[in-house]
């Protein structure tokens, strides 16, 4: 079981103004796309001190463990930042060769996505791989007069 985040800070006083959340509750909650005003009905706090708590929690004070934890969600979440942000004209500032590579990743990813193939394999050149493989446990259990030649 992932060890849990921390939300206990002896430096703060625990009070009205300063709630403890359950960190690693807020965040699963947050990441499952609930708004700050659900999670903070949820811990009967107000909005803004989920806010508080989860603003720059991710990219500034989470463990390693925390972040392995929610890494998926973390990068899928960065990810859509990233595509958000992306405009038309930064698009069309790219060079060709910029734009190229940025159509061949996302291709890629999407088929990746899709559960479809990324990679052209040649699967003939495997097969006869295991035939030559085949071939020389035969050659060599013969050598060893274990087993019966059979080429």
């Amino acid at each position: 079981m992932p060890a849990k985040l921390s939300t206990h800070n002896p430096n703060l006083p625990t009070s009205r103004a300063n709630p403890i959340i359950d960190l690693d509750r807020a965040i699963d909650l947050r990441l499952k796309g609930l708004t700050y005003q659900e999670i903070a009905t949820i811990f009967g706090v107000t909005k803004s001190a989920v806010s508080e708590r989860l603003t720059g929690y991710i990219a500034e004070n989470i463990d390693v463990q925390g972040f392995k934890t929610h890494r998926a969600e973390i990068l899928a979440g960065k990810q859509a930042e990233i595509i958000k942000s992306l405009t038309d004209d930064d698009i069309k500032k790219s060079s060709p060769y910029q734009r190229v590579g940025m159509f061949g990743i996302l291709y890629d990813k999407e088929r990746l996505e899709r559960g479809q193939s990324t990679a052209n394999v040649a699967y003939a050149d495997y097969s006869r791989d295991l035939k030559e493989m085949d071939r020389e446990i035969v050659e060599l259990e013969a050598e060893l007069g274990c087993g019966q030649p059979t080429l």
